[in-house]
């Protein structure tokens, strides 16, 4: 009895673990492409809303933002976007990123992220 009782604490704390690691683990191919007419120095990792990766989800999302003397984006807006999980990724892409300060300063730009499941299928989309 002490054993399956021991044997069942351990299955409890080692399950959370092996579902942390696959909910990390993305579905592929995928692709995820930003457009913007102002092109960022360094960005942050661009992440597949995992939800929508393992659904095989679609979408794409317009954001409009401003860029501070920092080179940072402020005040992003979702101007519109398929989901809330894109959305909320789309701020975060967009937050990560860092442009050129002197030749951005005070400019309002747009962006346009799109993420595809199996980017072979869409190729001939664009």
């Amino acid at each position: 009895m002490k054993n399956a009782l021991l044997c069942s604490l351990a299955l409890a704390l080692v399950s959370p673990a092996a579902f942390a690691d696959s909910a990390k683990s993305q579905s592929s191919p995928y692709a995820i492409s930003v457009k913007s007419a102002v092109t960022p120095v360094a960005h942050s990792e661009f992440r597949y809303p995992y939800l929508a990766a393992r659904q095989g989800l679609d979408g794409s999302c317009d954001v409009a933002f401003e860029i501070d003397a920092q080179g940072r984006a402020r005040s992003v807006e979702i101007i519109s976007c398929t989901s809330d999980g894109f959305a909320r990724e789309a701020k975060s892409i967009v937050q990560g990123m860092t442009f050129r300060a002197a030749d951005s300063s005070g400019r309002i730009a747009e962006a346009t992220i799109r993420w595809d499941i199996n980017p072979r299928q869409y190729a001939s989309l664009d």
